[in-house]
Order: structure tokens, then sequence, then C-alpha cells
């Protein structure tokens, strides 16, 4: 194989190198403008007291089987299900939603009953 190949093979490398790379910054600097304006638009919620589920409440609910689960709704960003924080925009919240202790609500295929509502 002839020298000048091998080193048009090594530029072609480079440059593919060198793209990958550019994507990868700009994929960086849109995830950094992304968040950035995030933590800018944020701000803090006091928890209030209400009467019926909001966003921020915890709500624990009453399963058919008679156990009883507990969720915080959350902000899409916060979520995770398996710490008991739910989106406000998961279904089950949106079912939630506007709802007050005492009111039954469709859950994993059957009803659950809200027993608390807390800030």
């Amino acid at each position: 194989m002839s020298r000048a190949f091998v080193r048009e093979l090594e530029a072609e490398r480079a440059d593919l190198g060198a793209d990958e790379d550019k994507a990868q910054r700009a994929s960086i600097e849109r995830e950094l403008r992304y968040w950035s304006s995030r933590r800018a638009s944020a701000r803090v919620v006091e928890p209030q007291t209400s009467e019926r589920v909001r966003f921020g409440m915890l709500v624990t609910l009453r399963l058919n089987s008679g156990a009883t689960q507990a969720f915080r709704l959350v902000g899409e960003d916060e979520a995770n299900a398996s710490s008991g924080l739910i989106s406000w925009m998961a279904p089950l919240a949106q079912a939630l939603l506007g709802r007050e202790a005492g009111e039954s609500v469709t859950f994993q295929g059957g009803e659950a009953e809200i027993i608390s509502i807390e800030p």
C-alpha cells in the first residue's frame, strides 16, 4: 500500500473524528442551554394545605387489596416512581388532580380511595 494512500485514510479518519466531536459539542451545548433555561425559570413554591389534590401534594391511596400507597405529584424532571414521586402529567396524577379525600379513582385496573392529602 502506498504511503500517500495511507495518509489519505488517516486524513479521512481525522475528519470523521472532528465531525463527531462537533456533533457531541453541539449536543452538550444544547443540553447546557436547556438546563440553564430551566434553572433560570425555576421558583420555590411553598407547600400549602388544600382540601383538593394539587401539584406538590402527597396523596395516600387505599388500594382494593387494602394496602396503602403514597405518591407526591412533582414536575417531570423530579419524577421517580420507585420513590413515590410521580409527574403531574402521569395518568394517575391527572386522575387525582382536583379530587378530595374520600373520593375514588381508577388505578391499575381497579379503584383506589384517596385517604389523605398532605402538603
